[in-house]
Parts: structure tokens; C-alpha cells; sequence
């Protein structure tokens, strides 16, 4: 429940959450590596 109320999985942001705070570079690279949660 704390991790989903602040926009994170598992206690890893979400791709979503990167956008919204401006990181979509960073979750394109986490994404690519498979480092974003499901």
C-alpha cells in the first residue's frame, strides 16, 4: 500500500512515475535492461 500510494512497485518506481517526474530517459534505460518492475 506505500509504495502504490507514491506511484512505485515493490519499492521501485514505476515507468509512469519516471514520466512524471521527468526521468523518461531513465526509464527507457531501466526498461532496456529490464530493471523496471512489471
Amino acid at each position: 500500500e506505500y509504495y502504490r500510494l507514491r506511484g512505485w512497485k515493490d519499492g521501485r518506481p514505476t515507468r509512469e512515475k519516471l514520466e512524471e517526474l521527468g526521468l523518461k530517459e531513465l526509464a527507457d534505460r531501466l526498461e532496456s535492461e529490464g530493471l523496471l518492475p512489471e
